[in-house]
């Protein structure tokens, strides 16, 4: 007899390449960061900054990070310090404030260039009419205030009951806590959701592992087959509230085999 699923009472999704595309051409953020090479000439005039400073800023931190995420996959790492230390090598030793200045320049002149396709935002629309609970989970080093602005720029917000990412908490996913903390949030337990996502690790066998089910969305990134398969995969948000109509269903049937069963 196939175990009955309950209905599906939460869909938690990641951020990036599932609800917005994270990336912005090299030459668009050299065009926006004006803001951060006035500020870096300010505090050192003696020090003009290159033109292509805030890229050769962001290899440094991105490189930073992922030699730290490969000493620890799920521990997540300190963006303010990364940054001191990328502008330090630069020749621009500053102080803690000024370098929070800077972050939040920087990230700024990056998110002013991203957009959510109107098709996203009618999907996250039409689950919520139906009753469903939406959780965001994503892997950031971004500051979570800064992120959080970022979701009300982007029109994101207000369509989210929860929201976590992995700055706040100091985990990243696959960690079961941060999976844990926006289904506490929802009130919905693990067999009650639905993860949502690009990657297999952290998308797919992290949330299996807790229970839930779990949907693949291939629209912008690839990946080789991993060890446990989702649920389902689709091209677009747009394809999710059909989705999860037929998940619905299913469950429904399931009830129903198992009545008749008992």
């Amino acid at each position: 007899m196939r175990e009955a699923r309950p209905a599906v009472r939460a869909v938690l999704l990641d951020l990036g390449y599932t609800l917005v595309r994270w990336e912005v051409p090299d030459a668009v953020r050299l065009a926006s960061s004006e803001d951060l090479l006035a500020c870096l000439a300010a505090a050192r005039p003696d020090c003009p900054p290159a033109a292509d400073l805030a890229l050769r800023l962001d290899q440094h931190v991105l490189a930073a990070a992922r030699a730290a995420y490969a000493r620890d996959r799920h521990a997540e790492v300190d963006n303010h310090a990364l940054f001191a230390a990328a502008l330090a090598a630069h020749g621009y030793a500053l102080p803690a404030e000024q370098v929070r200045e800077l972050v939040d320049r920087e990230h700024a002149a990056f998110a002013r260039h991203l957009a959510v396709e109107p098709a996203t935002i009618t999907a996250l629309e039409t689950l919520r009419a139906r009753g469903l609970r939406l959780g965001l989970v994503s892997n950031a080093y971004t500051p979570g205030p800064l992120m959080r602005r970022t979701l009300g720029a982007l029109g994101l917000a207000g369509h989210l009951d929860a929201v976590v990412f992995s700055s706040e908490i100091g985990v990243r996913k696959p960690h079961p806590r941060i999976y844990e903390t926006v289904l506490a949030a929802l009130g919905a337990r693990p067999d009650e959701a639905v993860f949502v996502g690009d990657r297999l690790r952290e998308d797919v066998e992290g949330p299996r592992a807790l229970g839930m089910r779990a949907v693949l969305t291939h629209q912008y990134r690839q990946e080789p087959p991993g060890a446990v398969a989702p649920d389902a995969v689709i091209t677009a948000l747009a394809d999710l509230p059909a989705l999860i109509d037929r998940l619905q269903s299913t469950a429904r049937d399931d009830v129903v085999m198992e009545r008749r069963e008992a």
